[in-house]
């Protein structure tokens, strides 16, 4: 898979998204990752199993420095970070450009 962005930029959103998965998924739970081509797109995923009541950021409604840069620097190559809470289980993803 190829990608149009910046390298050290999506390194960076990647790194955040896995270490807050890590940081955040319960005993015994899962991470998926994924990265999937999409016709003209590269769509990536982080999905874990997390406590609702777990620290700032990733479990609840407010935002950390980290998930703001992830944010900033997802704009800066015309993306966009989505997050979806399904029961105990939590979704970022975005989409690059191929």
């Amino acid at each position: 898979m190829f990608c149009v962005a910046d390298k050290n930029h999506i390194q960076l959103v990647l790194r955040n998204l896995l270490d807050n998965a890590v940081k955040y998924t319960v005993d015994s739970g899962i991470i998926i990752v994924k990265a999937l081509q999409q016709e003209a797109m590269i769509e990536v995923s982080i999905q874990n199993d997390f406590m609702p009541s777990d620290a700032a950021g990733w479990g609840d409604s407010r935002v950390g420095l980290g998930i703001s840069l992830c944010n900033d620097y997802l704009a800066r190559n015309g993306s966009l970070l989505v997050k979806e809470i399904e029961g105990s289980r939590i979704r970022y993803g975005f989409q690059l450009p191929s």
